[in-house]
């Protein structure tokens, strides 16, 4: 390590300023500080894979590795460098963008741009900024801003993350390959990048236009909460799936839908509901979240899951919020369930 570092001498004060600007708005995060000879050489025993999937900040990246089929690539016993773009630099392309690329028909596009941020052979940090380019395992370069700490036009945030099976870089953009016939990115590609639909200008109004939300909007409009989630505040929704309602015990949601236990739906439907727009990134990245009843709800990162549910789709987006779907119903604590299930009965 300190035959690498100084190499770098002469780019030291270059790269110094970069990081005190790239670092401003990131309190506490330090690109390439320097690590004892020892603590350099520790190996994690988890692959490239493991290591992204245990880190909640490359939750989407480790969707989109699943979807492109490239898990058994970067899971493998061959050496590799990945430049990982965080959820932030997914959430930033534009809308629409990542939901197109992860529909089956995709696959290839998809592959083609995750392997555009895959070098062979493990670079730490150091190494990369040595170079102008690097060849990557799509097949077109990337190029290295030493001075910026960039990869194209993406900036280097973290570095040295460490697997069996080489090395990870985040950065905070997504790397788009250029077109083979235009040389233009991939981003150029409209039918990839223009929105499928207009995010609909309610919360309400994005669920009922899911058909799989259909149980849920019956409820909301039976607890006299419609108009909340169609009003100026701003909430994040996590949506119970008519399947997520269809597994409580039987006789739940019809006795939850009677007038008489309108205010018991209530409660239930305000513990899936917080204030403001949070992301699936900024979920992820608290332990717990209050809810508009007043308990709150447990975030589990590693295995995306609030409570005990799982997330399975993120950021649905409304004019006045955000909406994830989960694959079960979050019940309050104790004392509610119980006077709730019972009364089903």
């Amino acid at each position: 390590m300190k035959i690498r570092l100084v190499t770098l001498l002469p780019l030291s004060l270059a790269i110094l300023q970069s990081l005190t600007i790239a670092c401003g708005t990131q309190p506490g995060v330090v690109i390439l500080a320097p690590r004892s000879e020892d603590s350099s050489e520790i190996k994690s025993s988890k692959n490239l894979v493991q290591t992204l999937q245990g880190d909640g900040r490359f939750s989407i990246l480790v969707t989109a590795v699943k979807a492109a089929g490239l898990v058994e690539v970067l899971g493998g016993s061959s050496t590799y460098t990945v430049f990982a773009p965080s959820n932030k630099a997914f959430e930033a392309l534009p809308a629409g963008t990542l939901d197109s690329l992860l529909k089956p028909e995709n696959k290839e596009k998809l592959k083609a741009i995750l392997l555009y941020h895959v070098a062979a052979g493990e670079l730490k940090a150091a190494d990369v900024l040595k170079e102008k380019t690097i060849t990557t395992a799509q097949g077109k370069p990337v190029s290295v801003n030493a001075a910026g700490v960039k990869i194209n036009n993406s900036g280097i945030v973290k570095t040295d993350i460490l697997a069996d099976n080489g090395i990870i870089h985040e950065i905070d953009a997504v790397l788009l390959p250029p077109d083979e016939k235009s040389g233009d990115s991939i981003a150029a590609d409209e039918a990839m990048m223009k929105p499928a639909v207009a995010a609909p200008k309610s919360l309400a109004a994005a669920l009922e236009a899911e058909p799989r939300f259909s149980i849920l909007l019956a409820a909301v409009k039976a607890a006299g909460l419609a108009e909340t989630l169609s009003g100026s505040g701003s909430f994040t929704v996590f949506a119970p799936s008519n399947k997520a309602f269809e597994a409580l015990p039987a006789g739940t949601v019809e006795s939850l839908l009677k007038p008489e236990n309108k205010e018991k739906l209530r409660s239930v439907l305000l513990y899936h509901v917080a204030a403001g727009s949070l992301k699936a990134a900024d979920v992820l990245s608290k332990s717990s979240i209050v809810t508009v009843q007043g308990k709150p709800v447990s975030i589990n990162a590693s295995m995306v899951k609030v409570n005990n549910a799982s997330i399975i789709k993120t950021d649905i987006a409304a004019g006045n919020g955000i909406i994830h779907e989960i694959d079960s119903v979050l019940l309050p604590p104790a004392d509610t369930c119980e006077k709730m299930i019972s009364s089903a009965h």
